[in-house]
């Protein structure tokens, strides 16, 4: 059996850059990331899946919050200024990519970068957590991400003199959105050594990226770029978010008890179909076909745990370093021969599919969550699909986040 690794995503700030602005003035360049970390067994370990309620503002026109007060320029991601600039900021993600002989990332359409580079604009800290205590790939999975992801975060501008700047005390130089991705870019692919041991870098040259989401957020005197690398093999028959809200559609019981009792019988059986392409080499292609063999095969599928986001939990996390999946609680597996029996582990339980069709690229599994909700509650339970590729290479092919409230 192969097992995904729980390795921490890292995260830093690189030293300040000197200002073009008034002697008073201190541009400062912090960079972030949820870094792929490597591991021995699998070869790299990727996060995805989930999401946000944070997200009902997506498509909100809230330039005017709070800390925007002298006016944002790039804050609202329809329009066609910051359209731009993320064709720009993939362009230049490409670039870095081909000096090495790295395939291309397509634009991805997730919004949890989005979403993320507005919370970050926000509160002016940068952070892997929202302020509604949400991780990556929790925001990722809710808005419909279908693969798994890992997270670059990059700002620039004024953080601790913003009043300063914004009141006329200090003169600051405005920002220049096209100049601050070059910058974050920059930093990130060559002065990250000695901040961050290369986990931008190497986020952005990793060869099993297919896609990037990318999230852009500013205004006078502060920008926030988000990179939601993707990695996109599945093709979904039957995606576990869909089987969730059909699921809901289905529950019309009127009183509070039969909710509750319907939300336990959602969490019962978790289904999942479809195939696996890799695509690498070919991320043009946006995963919608599946010709022949997709050079994917399914090794197993993993379960694990969080607390429900909260506002409490950002407070508690929001200067953390690095962060991982959760607690693995469970390792899904086709069901054992008649007449035998899993050894259990300590630490996680082993879950026997009720089916488990798994031929080639294609997969048709279902099992049920119920034990484990029963232990553990209320929550984020996110299961994780491993694959091995054509190069004997175990990754992560999906990440989805179900929530139990």
């Amino acid at each position: 059996m192969s097992f995904l690794d729980k390795k921490k995503r890292y995260v830093c700030g690189n030293s300040n850059d000197p200002t073009k602005a008034a002697a008073l003035a201190i541009l400062t360049v912090a960079l972030l990331l949820m870094a792929t970390m490597m591991s021995p067994a699998l070869g790299r370990l990727v996060q995805s899946a989930a999401a946000v309620e944070l997200t009902a503002a997506t498509d909100a026109d809230d330039d005017d919050d709070g800390d925007n007060r002298s006016g944002t320029s790039g804050d609202n991601e329809d329009n066609n200024n910051n359209s731009e600039l993320k064709q720009y900021a993939l362009q230049r993600i490409n670039e870095d990519r081909a000096k090495f002989g790295i395939a291309p990332v397509s634009m991805g359409d997730n919004m949890a970068a989005q979403v993320h580079a507005k919370d970050v604009l926000k509160t002016r800290m940068i952070s892997h957590w929202t302020t509604d205590g949400e991780k990556p790939y929790m925001t990722y999975s809710r808005l419909g991400g279908e693969g798994a992801v890992a997270q670059n975060v990059a700002t620039s501008g004024y953080p601790q003199d913003y009043d300063g700047c914004v009141s006329g005390t200090l003169l600051c130089e405005k920002t220049d959105p096209r100049k601050a991705i070059d910058q974050v870019e920059y930093n990130m692919m060559d002065k990250d050594k000695e901040c961050c041991d290369d986990g931008h870098r190497n986020n952005i040259l990793d060869k099993h990226h297919t896609h990037v989401s990318i999230g852009i957020a500013y205004d006078d005197y502060f920008f926030v770029m988000v990179q939601n690398f993707e990695d996109k093999y599945t093709v979904w028959t039957h995606r576990i978010s869909e089987e969730q809200e059909e699921t809901d559609a289905n529950n019309n019981d009127d009183d509070d008890s039969d909710d509750n009792s319907g939300q336990q019988q959602q969490m019962e059986m978790i289904t999942m179909s479809g195939s696996l392409v890799d695509n690498r080499g070919d991320s043009s292609t946006d995963n919608n076909n599946d010709d022949g063999d997709g050079g994917l095969s399914l090794v197993n599928v993993q379960v694990y745990y969080d607390s429900l986001p909260t506002p409490e939990i950002y407070e508690q996390h929001r200067y953390d370093k690095s962060y991982g999946l959760g607690k693995l609680i469970a390792l899904v597996a086709e069901p054992a021969p008649e007449g035998t029996a899993y050894k259990q582990p300590d630490k996680f339980s082993i879950i026997e599919a009720q089916n488990w069709q798994a031929q080639g690229s294609e997969f048709d599994i279902a099992f049920s969550l119920q034990e484990l909700s029963d232990t553990y509650g209320k929550g984020v339970y996110t299961i994780v699909m491993l694959a091995q590729n054509s190069e004997d290479e175990v990754l992560p092919t999906s990440e989805t986040s179900v929530f139990v409230n």
